[in-house]
């Protein structure tokens, strides 16, 4: 099996690149593809960069040129206050809470093209966290590219789509594996709350909440 890890931060890459086996590394559209194994399994490594459009591309390009059985969105994410920092979240369904075209008679967040609000994450991944980690929350991720640090955007996002975390690239990732049929799976570590004080939360904790994310993440691909 072959997992394809989206990432979009060095902070949050650079422990599963670190910790390839046999690795391999080419440069394409000025991303850096790593291959190798991890626990006995094929993975491909890519550091996106931030925000929705940098990981679809990422995630087009990953699946076209490695055919991936699944992609995993992974790395840190704000809480929305209703996950504490440094707990767990696997994504059961991303939304992209960034995308209004309400005024035309849309629910709000409906993809143009699907038609969905929610892209429903691979059961059987969020099933697998589950049964190693079962402290983890499962949950929906909602998206967009915005950095969440006020109370009030905190609660469109939790009051408009019950969502259980805040990132900037997994609704993209989603929709990318969606439209190809790829399975995906999302596993963030929270790092902040998404309000006021996330900004600070954020730079306290980004390396620590990168290293859980990476050592919970190389026991799923483990199997």
């Amino acid at each position: 099996m072959t997992y394809g890890l989206i990432i979009a931060m060095s902070e949050e890459a650079d422990f599963f690149i670190s910790a390839l086996e046999n690795a391999t590394h080419i440069t394409v559209q000025g991303r850096v593809f790593s291959n190798g194994i991890i626990n006995e399994n094929s993975v491909v490594i890519v550091r996106s960069g931030i925000g929705k459009v940098n990981a679809a591309t990422a995630a087009a390009l990953m699946i076209e040129r490695y055919k991936p059985d699944l992609i995993i969105s992974t790395g840190i994410s704000g809480g929305l206050g209703v996950s504490p920092v440094l707990s767990v979240v696997v994504g059961t369904a991303c939304v992209q809470h960034d995308i209004d075209s309400s005024v035309t008679g849309d629910p709000l967040g409906t993809v143009w093209g699907l038609d969905k609000i929610y892209l429903e994450a691979s059961e059987n991944f969020v099933n697998g966290v589950l049964a190693k980690f079962p402290q983890a929350k499962k949950g929906i991720i909602a998206s967009g590219d915005q950095f969440i640090s006020s109370k009030a955007r905190c609660d469109f996002i939790k009051d408009n789509f019950n969502a259980a975390a805040c990132d900037m690239e997994a609704g993209a990732v989603a929709q990318t594996a969606t439209l190809a049929g790829v399975p995906f799976g999302v596993i963030r570590v929270i790092s902040d709350g998404a309000d006021e004080d996330a900004p600070k939360s954020f730079n306290e904790l980004v390396t620590i909440a990168s290293k859980l994310n990476y050592e919970i993440v190389s026991e799923i691909i483990k199997g």
